[in-house]
């Protein structure tokens, strides 16, 4: 997924933790004309943990976190036939 900003969003399969709970990780992406390099993001669903590097700053994290929230369905679904398909 592309967002309009420039920003690249793709995901993984659907994983299993440690405790065996799954898990899905998206990761994210942009080129910084600026720096550049690619400024980066991951999040981790369900618990939403954020990682991300210093040139994101806070708010615009917690708008992607956000937007990314409210997509967590497809995700979750995309993630999981793309799991079926590599059984």
């Amino acid at each position: 997924m592309t967002i309009p900003d420039g920003l690249e969003v793709v995901y993984s399969d659907i994983r299993k933790d440690q405790q065996g709970k799954d898990f899905v990780r998206v990761y994210g992406e942009r080129w910084n004309d600026t720096k550049r390099r690619f400024d980066s993001f991951n999040i981790i669903f369900p618990d939403n943990s954020v990682e991300y590097d210093v040139f994101f700053d806070d708010s615009e994290v917690k708008a992607l976190v956000e937007k990314l929230k409210g997509k967590s369905k497809l995700i979750w679904e995309l993630a999981g036939e793309a799991d079926a398909k590599s059984r």
